[in-house]
């Protein structure tokens, strides 16, 4: 099962991690949230999707908004949602989950996902 961590950007929290929960990688995504620097940290157990799963992903907005994912989860129907959001190359079953999520809004995008 793979792990995820938001911890403040600074030497104290350099330290924290979830590494026995996704054995195969550690990436991470710096954000500001209210000025306040952080790291949003994905340990991975590769199941599914290869390099181009890796998370936290970001899904630029129109608007030059963007939204910033990272998923623990199983997405069963993530070839649907890839072909009703109109995706050529699938980025991963949690990656097709955020694009729903972006595009569909939360409440409808919640509704079309099948997983755990």
């Amino acid at each position: 099962m793979c792990g995820i961590v938001l911890v403040p950007d600074t030497p104290e929290y350099s330290q924290v991690t979830a590494a026995s929960r996704g054995p195969d990688t550690l990436s991470a995504h710096k954000l500001v949230i209210g000025g306040v620097p952080y790291q949003l940290r994905f340990y991975r157990l590769a199941v599914f999707g290869g390099a181009t799963a890796e998370q936290p992903f970001q899904i630029n907005l129109p608007g030059g908004r963007k939204h910033i994912y990272a998923c623990n989860g199983e997405i069963y129907n993530w070839e649907v949602l890839d072909k009703a959001i109109g995706v050529k190359e699938s980025h991963g079953d949690c990656w097709s989950a955020a694009a729903a999520l972006s595009r569909a809004g939360w409440q409808k995008g919640l509704e079309a996902i099948l997983g755990e």
